[in-house]
C-alpha cells in the first residue's frame, strides 16, 4: 500500500522550484512552509512516558508563555489566512497536550478547511466519542491519527504511568465506533490512522499493533522512534542489537502489509532510524525551509524538538517571521556540520521527525552544494 500522504506529497513542482531557488540564496524562502504544525493546547489528561511535556520521567518545557494554555480562534484564523497566501497545503493539529481538550477544536478544523488546508488531527483517543466524531465529519477533517503506546491493558500501565489501564479498551472502542460511523454515513474522511511510538518495551509488538489497526477498521498505521532528551529515558532506548532486530521486523511487516488494505509509513520510519549516527546527523537540516511549528501563544519554531524561537505571532505576522532575521540565520547555520553541532543544545535531532523530507530536499540540492559552499552564498 502507498504511505500516508497527509504532508501533501511534500509540495507542488512550483513549490519545489521555489524551495530550490531559496536554497540558492542561502537565506530567503520564496515559498511558504509545505506543512505547519500547530499546538492547540498545553493541557493533557495523560502522562505518556515518552512525552516531552507531561511524562513523569522527562520534562523539557516548550518555548513561549505557559500562562496561555489554548490557542485563540482569532490567532488561528489569522494564521490560516496567511498560510493560504503562502501556498501552505498541510496543517497538523496537535499540542503540548491533548487537542480534544480545546473547547473549539471542531471550529479550528472548519477554519483551516475553509482556507483549503489538508488537516490532520493527532490525539490520544481517550476523549473521542460520538459527539466529537460527528463534529469531525461536519468540519471536514482529513486524517485522525490516534497515538497509542501500548497494545494491551498490561502494556498500557507501563507506558502511561498513573493512568487507568481501562483507557486502552476505551481507545480501541472509540476507534471502532468512528470506523463504523464512517461506513454507516458513507464517509471517506477522516482517514483513521493508528500511530505507535516505538521503545524497548514495545518494539517486538509492532505486528500486534498492525493487527489492532486492521481489526478496528483503521485505514493506516504509522510508527515513530521514541524521542528522548539528552540521556533521559535511557532504559526505554533500543540497544544496537535491538535496533537491528526492529529494522528487520519493520521490513518483514512491510512485506506482509503489501497485500493488505492498510497504509503505513514504514519506509519513513526506516529513514528516521538511519538518519542519525554516532558522529551526528548525516546531512544538513532543511526543516527551516519547509516547516514551522506554532505554539499556543503564537511562538514560532522551526520544528517540535527545537526550542529556538523564530518570532511571535503576537508581535509580527507569520510572513514577517518566515523570512525574518532569526529564520534566515537558522537556515544558514543548519546547512553546515559545524552549524548543526552548535545547535545541539537547542535542538534534539536524533531520529529527526523530518528525515525523509530532508533526504528529498538534499537530493535536489546536493549537486549544487559544492559550488555554493566554495564560492557562493554559503562560502565562509
Amino acid at each position: 500500500m502507498r504511505p500516508p500522504n497527509d504532508r501533501g506529497s511534500m509540495a507542488t513542482l512550483i513549490q519545489k522550484f521555489r524551495l530550490l531557488q531559496g536554497l540558492l540564496t542561502g537565506k530567503t524562502a520564496f515559498t511558504g512552509p509545505f506543512h505547519v504544525t500547530v499546538d492547540v493546547t498545553r493541557r493533557c489528561n495523560l502522562c505518556c512516558i515518552g512525552c516531552r511535556y507531561h511524562s513523569p520521567a522527562v520534562y523539557k518545557p516548550s518555548p513561549g508563555n505557559h500562562n496561555i494554555t489554548d490557542i485563540s480562534r482569532k490567532m488561528f484564523s489569522a494564521l490560516c489566512e496567511e498560510l493560504r497566501s503562502r501556498n501552505t497545503r498541510a496543517l497538523f493539529l496537535m499540542g503540548d497536550g491533548e487537542p480534544l481538550l480545546h473547547h473549539w477544536i471542531s471550529d479550528l478544523i472548519t477554519l483551516a478547511k475553509e482556507k483549503g488546508m489538508h488537516v490532520t488531527l493527532i490525539t490520544n483517543g481517550t476523549l473521542l466519542d460520538e459527539r466529537r466524531i460527528e463534529s469531525f465529519f461536519g468540519a471536514g477533517l482529513d486524517v485522525l491519527q490516534v497515538s497509542l503506546w501500548a497494545c494491551s491493558p498490561e502494556d498500557y500501565e507501563r507506558q502511561y504511568p498513573g493512568s487507568d489501564s481501562a483507557n486502552f479498551q476505551k481507545v480501541i472502542d472509540s476507534i471502532r465506533t468512528l470506523c463504523r460511523l464512517k461506513k454507516e454515513r458513507a464517509k471517506t474522511r477522516p482517514l483513521v490512522r493508528l500511530h505507535h511510538p516505538i521503545n524497548r518495551f514495545s518494539f517486538r509488538k509492532i505486528s500486534k499493533m498492525a493487527d489492532l489497526a486492521l481489526s478496528t477498521g483503521c485505514d493506516g498505521i504509522s510508527f515513530s522512534p521514541l524521542l528522548f532528551t539528552q540521556g533521559q529515558l535511557e532504559e526505554y532506548v533500543l540497544s544496537s542489537g535491538e535496533k537491528a532486530e526492529l529494522l528487520c521486523s519493520l521490513k518483514t511487516l512491510a512485506e506482509r502489509l503489501r497485500s493488505l488494505p492498510l497504509e503505513h509509513n514504514i519506509a519513513r520510519t526506516l529513514v528516521r532510524y538511519d538518519s542519525y549516527g554516532e558522529s551526528g546527523t548525516k546531512m544538513p537540516c532543511y526543516a527551516g525551509w519547509f516547516h514551522s511549528r506554532v505554539r499556543v501563544d503564537g511562538t514560532v519554531s522551526p520544528c517540535g524538538p527545537c526550542n529556538l524561537i523564530m518570532g511571535s505571532l503576537e508581535e509580527k505576522s507569520f510572513s514577517e517571521i518566515w523570512n525574518g532575521t532569526a529564520y534566515r540565520a537558522f537556515r544558514r547555520q543548519a546547512m553546515t556540520a559545524e552549524g548543526l553541532s552548535n545547535l545541539a543544545g537547542s535542538c534534539d535531532c536524533e531520529h529527526c521527525c523530518y528525515a525523509e523530507d530532508n533526504l528529498r530536499v538534499h537530493k535536489l540540492f546536493k549537486p549544487l552544494a559544492p559550488l555554493l559552499f566554495s564560492r557562493g552564498p554559503y562560502a565562509p
